[in-house]
């Protein structure tokens, strides 16, 4: 997609594109079409799934959740129609021929079912969660432009250093980058709040909270706002994950923590540092509007981002 011909373009609109492009080609390995349907058909299901799965949970055929479960089914169906037409080829990635090659200790592999699972939870877990962190970090990028020109000088010390190709050396090279992922999720994580049953009664706090209660667990202001690991708390400083001392990175719950944590959080900071510097090394971003209406549920990011791309005559790659 080129987004300099374009004029004024929404941001959160090409976004929804570009990141189900990527978890399902390069992420879970899908190559379009698949079973008889292009990315558009299967990212029009996905979108009614994705909306509708975080409604108010009333299955019937009008409601956006009864909605959501028809277009899930349908998605299953396709993913179980396109495994049966994948050939064996060693040279296919992704998580998908990953999964459908896998043997446990026992020598068994994945059920149907669970690799059909599988591919819409991966896909779930990192298409609104990067559409998030994306939309939200060019926001702040664009009301501080320091920070950004900050991003921009780094990528030309890595591609003089790396040359113009993504590696995996020079995408760990690009800390401050990272660290301007960090600090976006830290101040607007993508989930304010995860739901969770309680496994077992147990008291917290000097609460009682009995099993099989809902439990909503604050990803958000305790851990951000409320801890004196977080100094000048209410701050945009990316420089703070990069201090050696700093308690900042083992203090970071965004994504939750344990074995629940958030399977989408490495391929959005991935997507975010390599299309941050896609656009660093070789465009003018201009933010348009810094004061965008916001949504918060079912993960939070502006409604609107209107952007201004124009190519750089003197970019540093050839991106």
């Amino acid at each position: 997609m080129d987004w300099t011909r374009k004029g004024a373009i929404d941001f959160v609109h090409e976004l929804s594109s570009y990141t189900f492009s990527v978890v399902t080609e390069a992420a879970i390995g899908i190559r379009f079409p698949f079973a008889g349907h292009s990315r558009t058909d299967m990212l029009e299901l996905f979108q009614i799934y994705v909306r509708g799965i975080t409604s108010l949970w009333v299955n019937l055929p009008f409601t956006k959740f009864g909605k959501a479960l028809k277009a899930r089914q349908k998605l299953r169906d396709i993913v179980q129609e396109g495994i049966g037409q994948m050939r064996e080829d060693p040279q296919t990635g992704g998580a998908l021929s990953a999964m459908r090659s896998a043997r446990d200790e026992n020598g068994d592999a994945f059920t149907i079912d669970e690799i059909k699972d599988n591919v819409l939870t991966i896909a779930f877990a990192g298409y609104d969660t990067t559409i998030s962190s994306l939309s939200t970090a060019l926001l702040v990028l664009g009301q501080h432009p320091e920070a950004w020109r900050k991003i921009v000088e780094e990528q030309a010390r890595i591609v003089a250093e790396f040359g113009p190709e993504f590696t995996a050396k020079s995408v760990a090279a690009m800390t401050y980058t990272e660290a301007v992922f960090k600090e976006v999720n830290r101040m607007l994580p993508p989930g304010a709040a995860t739901p969770k049953i309680a496994a077992r009664t147990f008291e917290l706090g000097g609460r009682r909270i009995p099993k099989d209660w809902m439990v909503m667990g604050c990803m958000t202001t305790p851990a951000s706002f409320q801890d004196d690991s977080w100094p000048l708390h209410c701050e945009f400083q990316p420089e703070r994950f990069l201090a050696r001392d700093s308690l900042a990175a083992e203090s970071s719950i965004v994504f939750g923590v344990g074995p629940h944590m958030c399977i989408g959080r490495h391929l959005a900071a991935m997507q975010t540092k390599i299309l941050l510097a896609v656009l660093a090394r070789g465009y003018d971003v201009k933010v348009m509007d810094t004061d965008p209406g916001m949504h918060y549920i079912p993960l939070a990011g502006p409604n609107e981002l209107p952007l201004l791309v124009n190519k750089r005559d003197e970019g540093f790659s050839n991106c």
